[in-house]
């Protein structure tokens, strides 16, 4: 309960707060989002601007007797990839205010 409101327990977030109440950006989004989803939430907010994230898939490639290991970036959108696989709503947000309507419903 935040000032006499009821939080919902279906919504968790990620971020920093600015002194002006902004959302600021964080590390490790994916992460987090993905534990978020093993916790049983339904929604994930994260600041503004995070929801393009870079994954690396490992390839192998042989050389004869030795193997060449490259981590290979690749952009994907946070907002499908949750949704697709875990069922997951992630939602932007840019201000205080905009969390907290999310979170009271």
């Amino acid at each position: 309960v935040v000032q006499g409101v009821p939080i919902r327990s279906d919504v968790s977030m990620t971020g920093t707060i600015t002194p002006d109440g902004g959302i600021g950006p964080v590390g490790g989004v994916l992460q987090k989002a993905e534990a978020a989803a093993k916790a049983g939430f339904q929604t994930f907010l994260i600041p503004q601007g995070q929801n393009t994230q870079i994954v690396y898939t490992e390839r192998v490639y042989r050389r004869g007797a030795f193997a060449i290991i490259v981590q290979e970036p690749t952009k994907i959108d946070l907002s499908d990839f949750m949704r697709r696989k875990y069922g997951v709503k992630i939602v932007e947000v840019g201000r205080v205010q905009d969390a907290y309507r999310l979170f009271t419903g």
